[in-house]
């Protein structure tokens, strides 16, 4: 069955799922309405994740790090035993690789070592990360305005296209951003649930939240601890002593769990470690790798990524519903999630859309409140505003679908498998054992992913050819037709031939 077929089959599943939660809903059966919309939301990045060769950025490197984990969780490698020369500051092509935080990587290799070095092995963490992403968007939306808000927000959730993708390790920073948001989420959630109840226990877990937030992406996790501050300071009515002192335990906490992994790492790769320390840094005052843009950079995207009517529901938010509910923290903490990573980012000179998309969650609940709100003007209304109002709320539902399925190609995506993916595979299989380098590959990363051999992408010279028997590796070369003759020549060079140029 083609691809086309199954995605045909996988749409019409998901809006019989969509319609059944939004009748159950109706009934006020909300328990089995969300259950409905994350069995529609985990069907659509199952789906979008199920392409069985690896993304270029950045799942591949992800991908090969996690594998090399699986047998040394310590000590994470791209070149697991580098043969020619390289360069640590380069993380596409170094050894010892802290290029990302380990949390994510560890995942995927714990699911790696239970079912396999395969795509879906890999992709399995993420697809369930963004699924309980879609649970948490519904309970915190709950809080902030009841079950209705909490589904229209789910259901938002579950058909981004920008999340979807995210999951399925089609877009950057894939799997790592993913558990990130999740995160994220789930520390808003302990924020907006913590009462004057046992406050000291919300400290703890909001440090320890804030702690594995931070060993999957970076510090921005301390966003948690300022919205869970805007909130206890409002509920607990105590001084700002009190308040400092639960907010020094959750530092603390985040702390106790962030900073080993950086002690360790700065011990054993002194090198590597200071230079993604001071490379992450960079990220503020420089372009890197050619992701520039201006301090509109992710404001201008976000119709493209929520809905071109977005922008509406965010300022109706901010100039109406904040404007009248000053005193009530749970907005107040809405906005700052909002505002916070769209404010640091666009101030930060390296610029990418995944980087904001932590607020991804505090965007659905704004477009759910003003949808109700819209709901609730339809209903008093007569004529054109009447009209006027469910035009609305239909654009702000069907424009993120259409998104959604811009991005997922349910119908008209990529196949199953590509030419490299099983060309690589093949010679996997073929050097299964071997103590083997394989020269002249278009994809190294990707194949040192699928077999157990060392890939490189130049056309060695007699000096590394050498080298590489020195050091008991059987040298072979894939044959785009444009090898060497000294090399097509050579008696223990092994030529590994190709259907089509690869590039």
């Amino acid at each position: 069955m083609t691809r086309d077929i199954i995605g045909g089959i996988v749409v019409l599943v998901v809006v019989i799922l969509f319609v059944a939660a939004y009748l159950r809903a109706q009934k006020g059966r909300d328990r089995s309405s969300i259950i409905l919309i994350l069995a529609a939301g985990f069907l659509l990045r199952a789906f979008t994740g199920s392409d069985l060769f690896l993304h270029e950025w950045d799942e591949r490197y992800h991908s090969l790090v996690a594998k090399h984990l699986v047998a040394n969780p310590l000590t994470p490698t791209l070149y697991e035993d580098p043969l020619l020369p390289y360069d640590f500051k380069h993380w596409t092509a170094n050894h010892v690789w802290l290029h990302k935080e380990p949390l994510a990587l560890w995942s995927m290799a714990f699911s790696m070592s239970v079912f396999g070095f395969n795509e879906i092995a890999l992709r399995l963490p993420s697809i369930l990360f963004s699924t309980l992403g879609i649970l948490i968007t519904f309970l915190i939306g709950r809080e902030f305005g009841g079950a209705r808000i909490g589904l229209i927000a789910a259901f938002l959730h579950a058909v981004n296209g920008y999340l979807i993708e995210l999951a399925a390790g089609r877009i950057p920073t894939d799997h790592v951003d993913t558990l990130f948001i999740a995160l994220i989420g789930l520390g808003v959630l302990i924020a907006v649930k913590s009462g004057p109840g046992n406050p000291w226990r919300g400290a703890v877990l909001m440090g320890l939240v804030t702690g594995l937030a931070a060993l999957t992406k970076s510090a921005v996790s301390l966003t948690l601890v300022i919205l869970w501050a805007s909130m206890i300071w409002n509920r607990s009515r105590c001084g700002c002593p009190a308040v400092a002192g639960r907010v020094m335990l959750a530092v603390a906490v985040a702390a106790v769990v962030y900073l080993p992994w950086h002690f360790y790492i700065g011990q054993a790769f002194p090198a590597e470690a200071a230079w993604e320390r001071s490379y992450n840094v960079r990220h503020l005052t420089v372009a890197l790798e050619g992701h520039d843009g201006g301090p509109l950079y992710h404001l201008w995207r976000i119709p493209r990524y929520f809905g071109e009517l977005a922008y509406l529901s965010i300022g109706w938010f901010f100039l109406f519903r904040l404007r009248f509910r000053l005193s009530d923290r749970k907005q107040i903490a809405l906005a700052l999630w909002l505002v916070i990573p769209y404010g640091f980012f666009s101030l930060a000179t390296t610029k990418m859309p995944g980087y904001v998309m932590i607020a991804a969650p505090a965007v659905f609940i704004m477009l759910a409140l003003h949808f109700q709100h819209l709901k609730e003007v339809a209903g008093a209304a007569r004529g054109w505003r009447r009209f006027g109002a469910m035009a609305i709320m239909t654009l702000l539902l069907a424009l993120p679908v259409r998104f959604g399925l811009e991005r997922v190609k349910p119908m008209w995506g990529p196949g199953w498998e590509t030419e490299w993916s099983r060309l690589y595979r093949g010679i996997g299989r073929q050097f299964q054992g071997d103590r083997a380098v394989v020269y002249n590959v278009e994809r190294p990363i990707e194949l040192m992913f699928y077999s157990s051999v060392l890939a490189y992408e130049r056309i060695p010279s007699a000096e590394e050819v050498a080298l590489s028997e020195s050091k008991g590796y059987r040298v072979a070369i894939l044959d785009h037709g444009d090898i060497p003759l000294w090399i097509q020549n050579h008696p223990r060079i092994v030529q590994v031939q190709t259907t089509s140029d690869l590039r």
